[in-house]
């Protein structure tokens, strides 16, 4: 069964659901998916990151420990001032992680804030880390994936913690619905396969959550209906009509045409290139005059596939003539 939520506006912000409609399967592993792009005892100190999906993008890809979708939802990038957000919903926190906290948003939904199982919740965060953490003792030793600046390469590195410090989790946030503001389509039954079916058809429920299908079906078949009901008589007149139009259109072509070919005779003898400026009127003063004619006709540099006009500057600029 895959569940979608239709996308909401709010305040001129457009937000669309992701779904996590069951918990992601767990992997022990993932707890020791641990990275420091800073090692250990570096001066500035190092950021030890968890369950990050940079771990499994670009140091061991053998695990996933997020489903596809909060992965997505994590790497969004935001424009500002914002006007589209991705956020997850219907939700359930993924293996390993359990549910931190929760609020009631309206009559309709309800905020899940999710941490790891071993990581302590701090406080909700709009965004970046910070509210998940685990501490780390004087003496403790620990292993994490670092990255070796001289070999351009992660390596796994083991060190003794001498003075206390944090691991801090990726947390995964999202909305639980009232029944009634969702929309069920039927999948695999099997529950096992549920997870890999729901994230598989991840594109096409956003999709439809835009134009229903449902609604797209039954407009046709009235479309249909309607025009196979019509008398004889009207589908004669119709056809009349479209005639007419027809003709009108053709009429429209042939006098625009007919006034282009004109407008071209007329301007034959004046030469406009792009970037070619005609000579000053001679009422203007003697040394702009001669400015116009010594200089060379200054033609359009070409970036990419639109031509460019470039034109000096005179050495005296007025005010107001930067733009």
């Amino acid at each position: 069964m895959t569940t979608t939520h239709p996308p909401e506006t709010n305040s001129g912000v457009v937000t669309s659901w992701l779904p996590v409609t069951t918990a992601w399967p767990s992997v022990s592993q993932c707890s020791a998916e641990i990275y420091s792009q800073v090692p250990f005892g570096t001066n500035g100190g190092a950021l030890a990151i968890a369950f990050d999906p940079y771990y499994a993008q670009s140091i061991d890809s053998s695990i996933t420990c997020l489903p596809p979708a909060a992965t997505l939802w994590w790497d969004q990038t935001q424009q500002i001032p914002a006007q589209t957000v991705t956020s997850l919903g219907p939700f359930f926190c993924p293996g390993l992680y359990t549910t931190a906290s929760t609020s009631s948003v309206n009559g309709l939904s309800t905020f899940i804030a999710c941490c790891p199982s071993s990581y302590t919740f701090q406080s909700v965060v709009s965004s970046g880390l910070g509210q998940c953490n685990s501490e780390l003792s004087a003496s403790q030793v620990f292993t994490y994936a670092s990255f070796d600046l001289s070999a351009t390469e992660w390596t796994i590195a083991t060190t003794t913690i001498s003075s206390q410090a944090s691991v801090f989790a990726v947390h995964v946030n999202g909305y639980a619905f009232a029944s009634s503001t969702v929309s069920s389509t039927s999948s695999a039954s099997d529950p096992q396969t549920t997870a890999a079916s729901s994230q598989a058809t991840l594109s096409s429920t956003i999709a439809s959550t835009s134009s229903p299908s449902s609604t797209f079906v039954t407009s046709h078949h009235t479309s249909v209906q309607a025009s196979s009901a019509l008398s004889t008589g009207a589908k004669a007149g119709i056809g009349i009509a479209i005639s007419l139009v027809i003709i009108g259109l053709s009429y429209v072509v042939a006098a625009f045409l007919f006034k282009r070919r004109r407008q071209r005779k007329l301007n034959n003898s004046v030469r406009l290139d792009i970037g070619y400026l005609p000579p000053y009127p001679s009422s203007l003063s003697s040394s702009a005059a001669a400015v116009s004619w010594q200089e060379p006709p200054i033609m359009p540099k070409v970036w990419g596939d639109r031509p460019v006009s470039v034109h000096e500057l005179s050495s005296t600029p007025r005010a107001g003539s930067f733009h």
